[in-house]
């Protein structure tokens, strides 16, 4: 895969050049991803108004990308560093926020449905662990209520023996 330089002016001219060394049309690439060529072209002047937005930028991008040979991932991190704004990171759960210099943090966003996550795999582990009780508890009672039930059994089996012969 091709690595895309941080050395050029802007994402859009990167992506441009590195398409350019390629020998990749935007034709191509709007046949191969079905975006159009306007689109691309807005991508490739940095216009991102031209562009859905949220996740579907993302997706254009890591798109075109792939059809470049860059690294997708990569490339859609370029993408929202340089276009960090709410049109394009809205529902994107790995922007990270700076508060300083130290303090790196999740989107809060990204935090609530993390919490609900894992709410809701609490929720899930409980409800096994009580279908596991229930079914313990239930083989027990069974088994304890057979081994009554049997002792019985055995006793009686025991008075019909044979007389003995004299």
């Amino acid at each position: 895969m091709a690595v895309i330089k941080g050395s050029e002016s802007d994402f859009g001219s990167r992506m441009r050049q590195v398409r350019e060394q390629r020998g990749v049309s935007l034709r191509q690439i709007a046949e191969a991803t079905k975006i159009s060529v306007s689109q691309l072209e807005a991508l490739e002047r940095n216009d991102i108004s031209r562009l859905p937005g949220g996740i579907f930028s993302r997706a254009f991008v890591r798109s075109y990308a792939v059809e470049i040979g860059a690294d997708p991932e990569q490339t859609v991190r370029d993408f929202l560093s340089q276009f960090p704004h709410d049109s394009v990171t809205a529902g994107s759960p790995h922007v990270l926020i700076d508060e300083g210099p130290s303090d790196r943090k999740l989107d809060p966003r990204a935090v609530i449905v993390l919490r609900r996550v894992r709410h809701q795999a609490d929720v899930r582990s409980r409800v096994a662990c009580a279908w596991i009780f229930t079914a313990i508890v239930g083989f027990a009672r069974t088994h304890r209520a057979d081994r009554t039930h049997g002792a019985g059994r055995c006793s009686a089996a025991g008075s019909h023996r044979r007389p003995r012969r004299a």
